[in-house]
C-alpha cells in the first residue's frame, strides 16, 4: 500500500524521498546519506491535555513489553545486541523514538520490534508502579518518571508558553508530568486511553537517514501494519487543527518567583514572529542572530558590554509551533534592576533601541557567510537531527496535510539559498523587520529568584511526606513494600533469555556502508 509521493532535496543536495500508506496513512520518509550508521525517529504528534504528562509517562512504558514481544527491556537489549541504541524523548508538540545501528540489517531487525512496542504495548500495572509512580515501605513519593520529575521545575518556562501561546494551550501544560498531579489523578486507564487517541498508524511518521534499501524498510511496516490490522479510520484528527493560538495585544508584565538561591533574575521578552511557512521566518532568526550574538552585537553592548552591566548573557527565542514566538530572553540580571521602576529598561528603553539602531550589513553579511559555511559542514557530517526536526514540524503543522495528502515543499528546507538571498537586503529590509515584528504588542515575564520559595516548599514537602506515612500506618507502609516488591518481581520475571535476544538479534556485523577517501 505504499506509494512514492515524491522526493525533494534537502539544501538542494541530499535526496529525500516520502512514502505514505493509502491503507493506513503511515508515512515513511527516508533521505539518503552516506555512511555506516543508520538514523532513525518514530514521531508521533502528541498534545499534552493536562499536567499529569500522560505522553511522558506513555514513552516510558512502551519499553517494558509488546504483545507479540511481552519481555520487559527486550527493546533495548535486542538494540544493543544488532549494534545499535535507542533512546525517545516527549516534547510539547512530539513524543520521538530513536533507532542508531551500524548497518542497514540490524535496523531492520529492530524496526517490527520497535514498532510493536509503540503501537501494541503491554502497559502494565507493575511496570506503572515501577517506571510511573508508587509509595515505598518508607512513605516516600517514587518511580523513575515522578522522581525524575521531581528534580525538573519548568514553571517559567510554562508561564511564558501561558503568556505568549494560551493559558489553556497544550504548551502551557507539564509536558514531563508535575509531580502532585502524578500522584494524584494520573493512572494506568490515562494513559490506555491517551495511547488509543495519538499513537497510531494515521498519526506517524517513520524517518530514516542513512544508506538503507527503501523497499525493504517499507515492507517491514506494510507486514507489520496488515499483520495487526491497522488501517485508517475515519475518527483521525491531525492533533494540531483545532488549536488557534491567541495574538499577543498590549503590553503585559508579569512577574514569578522561582525557587533559586542567587539573586540574579531573568526577564523574557516575547513576539507574535511570523508565518512558520512564509518568507520571513528564516530572516527573523538571522536578524535575533545579529542582534544578540557576540559583543558587536546591539544587545549585547547596551546590556552587558557596558559601565554598569545590567544582565549576564543575552538568549534568543525563535519557537515555531503552530504559531511563532520570537523573543530575548535576558539572563543572570542584576537585581538592582528587577523591581517595577527600571521595568522601561525592557520595555520602552528596548524598543526604542530596536527601532532606532542603524544596521551594520557588513556585520550582517557576515553572518549569513558563516552560517553558510556551518550549513555545508553540517552536511558533510551528522544531517540526521536537522532532518528529524523538518520533519516533525511538517508532521504538526504543515498546511494542507492528512493521511491522504503531503506538500513536500514544506519537508526540505534550503537555508543556504535564504541566507544567499538575504546577503542582498539593504537596511530598509532589516528595519521592515523590526517595525513589523518588534512591535508595541509584548509579553515581558519576571522570573524573580527566592531562597525563601525554596525553604517553604520544602517544608510543605517535608510535612506533606510525615503525614502521608502516618495516615498509611505500619500496615499500609508494608503493603506498600510488597505492592512494589511484587511489581519489581513480575518485571524481572518477564525479561527475555539470553537465546532468545539472539535469535532475534542481527548477525556478524558484515554489510554496512562506507564513505570512500
Amino acid at each position: 500500500s505504499f506509494k512514492k509521493v515524491g522526493s525533494i532535496l534537502v539544501e538542494k543536495q541530499i535526496p529525500l524521498t516520502l512514502y505514505r500508506s493509502s491503507a493506513s496513512g503511515a508515512k515513511v520518509v527516508i533521505v539518503d546519506h552516506p555512511g555506516a550508521m543508520v538514523n532513525a525517529e518514530i514521531s508521533f504528534a502528541t498534545a499534552h491535555q493536562d499536567d499529569s504528562g500522560l505522553a511522558h509517562t506513555l514513552e516510558h512504558l512502551v519499553f517494558i513489553g509488546s504483545k507479540k514481544y511481552p519481555y520487559a527491556k527486550f527493546l533495548t537489549s535486542l538494540a544493543e545486541r544488532s549494534y545499535g541504541y535507542i533512546n525517545a524523548f516527549t516534547s510539547f508538540d512530539n513524543t520521538a523514538f530513536s533507532i542508531k545501528t551500524v548497518g542497514a540489517e540490524g535496523f531492520v531487525k529492530l524496526l517490527p520490534v520497535y514498532l510493536d512496542n509503540l503501537l501494541n504495548p503491554l502497559l502494565t500495572e507493575s511496570a506503572y508502579i515501577t517506571e510511573v509512580h508508587h509509595i515505598n515501605g518508607e512513605g516516600q513519593d517514587a518511580g523513575v518518571v515522578y522522581s525524575e520529575m521531581k528534580g525538573r521545575d519548568f514553571r517559567e518556562h510554562l508561564k511564558l508558553n501561558a503568556l505568549t501561546l494560551g493559558e489553556n494551550s497544550p504548551f502551557a501544560k507539564n509536558l514531563g508530568g508535575d509531580p502532585k498531579v502524578i500522584r494524584e489523578t494520573c493512572s494506568l486507564e490515562k494513559i490506555k486511553s491517551y495511547h488509543k487517541k495519538f499513537y497510531r498508524m494515521e498519526n506517524v511518521i517513520i524517518s530514516v537517514v542513512g544508506t538503507v534499501p527503501h523497499q525493504k524498510v517499507l515492507d517491514v511496516v506494510e507486514e507489520f501494519q496488515n499483520s495487526n490490522g491497522f488501517m485508517k479510520k475515519d475518527d483521525f484528527v491531525r492533533t494540531y487543527d483545532d488549536y488557534t493560538p491567541p495574538a499577543i495585544t498590549g503590553k503585559t508584565v508579569e512577574r514569578m518567583e522561582i525557587p533559586a538561591e542567587c539573586d540574579h533574575g531573568t526577564v523574557h521578552v516575547s513576539w507574535r514572529g511570523p508565518d512558520i511557512w512564509g518568507e520571513e521566518i528564516f530572516p527573523i532568526s538571522q536578524l535575533l542572530k545579529y542582534l544578540t550574538a557576540g559583543p558587536e552585537a546591539p544587545l549585547y553592548r547596551q546590556y552587558i558590554n557596558c559601565s554598569t552591566p545590567i544582565c549576564a548573557q543575552v538568549d534568543t527565542r525563535s519557537d515555531k509551533h503552530k504559531a511563532a514566538v520570537i523573543g530575548v530572553s535576558f539572563q543572570g540580571v542584576n537585581s538592582e534592576f528587577l523591581p517595577v521602576e527600571k521595568e522601561h529598561l525592557f520595555k520602552e528603553d528596548l524598543i526604542n533601541l530596536l527601532k532606532t539602531h542603524k544596521f551594520d550589513l557588513e556585520r550582517m553579511h557576515d553572518i549569513l557567510k558563516r552560517d553558510i559555511e556551518k550549513i555545508g559542514l553540517f552536511l558533510e557530517g551528522d544531517v540526521c537531527d536537522s532532518i528529524f526536526s523538518e520533519v516533525r514540524l511538517y508532521q504538526n503543522y504543515a498546511p494542507g496535510i492528512s493521511p491522504e495528502s503531503d506538500e513536500l515543499k514544506h519537508l526540505a528546507s534550503c537555508h543556504i539559498e535564504e541566507c544567499e538571498k538575504a546577503l542582498n537586503y539593504g537596511e530598509d529590509y532589516w528595519k521592515g523587520l523590526v517595525e513589523k515584528y518588534f512591535n508595541e504588542n509584548f509579553v515581558v515575564l519576571y522570573a524573580i529568584p527566592s531562597k525563601e520559595l525554596i525553604e517553604k516548599e520544602k517544608k510543605e514537602e517535608d510535612e506533606r511526606l510525615k503525614k502521608q506515612a502516618e495516615d498509611l500506618g505500619e500496615e499500609g507502609l508494608r503493603k506498600c513494600r510488597e505492592d512494589l516488591e511484587q511489581a519489581v518481581a513480575a518485571n524481572k520475571a518477564s525479561e527475555a533469555s539470553p537465546d532468545l535476544l539472539k535469535e532475534y538479534a542481527a548477525g556478524e556485523l558484515t554489510d554496512f556502508a562506507v564513505i570512500p577517501v
